[in-house]
């Protein structure tokens, strides 16, 4: 049937959206969507399509003889030869806002006032693949059969941040007592 042949093609995109601002002179938020999709799609031409190929042999099709040099015609090989394509497709959609700044001028001494953030990220993943009937039902001579599958996984988060300088000195010398955490649900 001549070489086997692949053709990928890949198309991808992305959105993304945002907004960020001051609710106070000490507080502002940050918030964004990202959007992003990839499909690939692969064809695959050269190949042999078992059906096809056992009908010939069996008689249940037009004959093929494959005994001896040159004995494949074209139109035999045309019988069963099959074009197979396959795709998958990937998404990733992010939501995330948070709010940060200090709580005014409220500091301890005369280090620098206390500063935090608190937020939600929610982020789903997910993928698809996407084979033609002869490659998912296991016709294509030298491929395992591969069913169509799909799945996602969603995770919300929670997120809080706090910096607390404790002093500062005329020469640079600082310390912060700080304290992070995140709570995750996937």
């Amino acid at each position: 049937t001549g070489s086997r042949n692949t053709l990928d093609e890949r198309n991808a995109f992305r959105v993304l959206a945002g907004l960020r601002g001051d609710i106070t002179d000490y507080i502002n938020y940050d918030a964004y969507y990202s959007y992003a999709r990839t499909r690939n799609s692969n064809v695959q031409a050269g190949n042999i399509s078992r059906s096809a190929f056992q009908a010939g042999l069996d008689g249940s099709g037009s004959a093929i003889n494959i005994f001896g040099p040159d004995t494949l015609t074209p139109d035999m090989v045309d019988q069963t030869s099959i074009l197979a394509q396959n795709s998958d497709v990937s998404t990733l959609e992010v939501a995330t806002a948070y709010l940060s700044g200090t709580f005014g001028d409220f500091a301890i001494g005369n280090a620098a006032p206390i500063g935090f953030a608190l937020g939600g990220e929610y982020r789903r993943v997910a993928s698809q693949f996407i084979p033609e009937t002869a490659l998912a039902s296991g016709d294509v001579i030298g491929f395992n059969a591969g069913s169509p599958t799909e799945g996602s996984y969603s995770a919300k988060e929670i997120f809080g941040e706090l910096n607390i300088p404790v002093f500062e000195t005329d020469a640079g010398m600082r310390l912060d007592l700080s304290a992070a955490g995140r709570y995750s649900d996937y």
